[in-house]
């Protein structure tokens, strides 16, 4: 399905570019605030989950279309010890396969930029929020 640009060089790329100094100031700043359940779109190669505060944080769904960024993800999050619970779902954000109104907070760092139908994106996150959930937005543009 994907060539080896998409499976060896694009992951490693992207990783380097989203991890600059100036994103990760950033990541610093609002990923302390993840509580309880977690959805993260966009995962990448995991480049967030050591913001994410192991004391608030119960579960993280962590969420990536791409089959050379989740292979790296999930190597991440198996090469750290955390007390946190992780699903992988490789899938777009535009449908989730998470239950209505089950997650507390959602993360969307750089990514929404790259997502096909962001509207059918931004649905879903309304969807699978409990009524009082939040969503931590960085974005990079427009």
């Amino acid at each position: 399905m994907f060539g080896l640009w998409d499976r060896y060089v694009l992951p490693p790329l992207i990783s380097c570019a989203c991890a600059s100094k100036p994103f990760m100031k950033q990541r610093g700043k609002i990923l302390p605030e993840a509580e309880g359940t977690v959805l993260e779109v966009g995962c990448g190669c995991g480049t967030n989950f050591s913001f994410y505060d192991q004391s608030k944080v119960t579960h993280l769904h962590a969420v990536e279309p791409a089959e050379g960024m989740i292979k790296r993800a999930r190597d991440e999050w198996a090469a750290s010890p955390r007390s946190i619970d992780c699903d992988f779902h490789m899938c777009g954000a535009e449908a989730l396969p998470i239950d209505d109104k089950s997650v507390d907070t959602a993360v969307v760092t750089f990514v929404l930029c790259t997502i096909p139908d962001w509207q059918s994106s931004l649905n879903e996150f309304r969807r699978v929020l409990k009524p009082n959930g939040k969503i931590l937005f960085s974005e990079h543009g427009l």
